[in-house]
């Protein structure tokens, strides 16, 4: 184990020859030989799913196995008939409305917006006619926006990769700011709430985290280096407003 995450090692039966296959800092649920013994096949966390990988005991890059899916664990393989089982964990969530107040009977629970994948972090925009959130539905996080009432729902960026933080609305509501995560560092990004003809790339507008907007929509606050900094909201002229260099948020 290193990090946060695991490798693959092999040694012989004595305990010898000792060497690392995998260079990924991962975690790893399951461990399977195939028939043969000429490759290995496992489970491992990236990009906020689990993925079955095949790697030559030899040695090399891993490949993902495309038909297991994004929640494939414990793969196991039958050596006679050359089949591979694996366990399955779906994680399906969706994004509820409820009326604020009155007691239970009062209450409207429903599910408002629902998608083969993961809705988190939703939020509202100013007027309260859209919702911007983030799903994984199209295979990795992005930012979609929806109707008031969960219909119509448009992927507005496209990332592939990093993790997603949920988003922010500008006050004129045209602008969403949100957190990603690559690795290891965050950036803060700003994408159109709508307008374009498809998923856009957003603007990378600071390193840091936190992100969110001033009242008047005119600058952005964001934390970075263990300060809280203030910017334009394209990111230009960046500067740190808290004199504690260990103030946070």
């Amino acid at each position: 184990v290193t990090g946060i995450g695991g490798e693959i090692w092999l040694c012989d039966l004595a305990g010898g020859n000792l060497r690392r296959l995998t260079f990924d800092d991962r975690p790893i649920r399951g461990i399977a030989w195939t028939p043969g013994g000429q490759e290995l096949i496992y489970a491992a966390y990236r990009a906020g799913a689990w993925w079955l990988l095949r790697i030559p005991a030899a040695g090399g890059s891993p490949r993902e196995i495309q038909f297991a899916g994004k929640q494939a664990q414990y793969p196991a393989i039958d050596p006679v008939r050359h089949r591979l089982a694996y366990v399955e964990t779906p994680s399906v969530s969706a994004i509820w409305r409820a009326r604020l107040g009155g007691g239970r009977e009062g209450a409207e629970d429903r599910a408002l917006i629902r998608s083969p994948g993961r809705e988190f972090g939703p939020a509202y925009s100013p007027d309260g006619d859209r919702i911007a959130d983030v799903s994984d539905q199209s295979g990795t996080e992005e930012i979609w926006v929806s109707g008031g009432d969960g219909s119509h729902g448009v992927r507005i960026t496209d990332l592939h990769g990093p993790r997603v933080w949920p988003p922010r609305w500008s006050p004129d509501g045209r602008t969403l700011l949100f957190d990603a995560r690559a690795d290891r560092d965050s950036e803060v990004y700003a994408a159109p709430a709508q307008g374009a003809s498809g998923p856009v790339t957003p603007n990378r507008v600071a390193l840091g985290s936190g992100a969110s907007w001033a009242r008047d929509g005119k600058s952005i606050l964001f934390q970075a280096r263990g300060q809280i900094w203030r910017a334009n909201p394209d990111g230009g002229s960046p500067r740190p407003i808290v004199a504690d260099p260990g103030a946070n948020w």
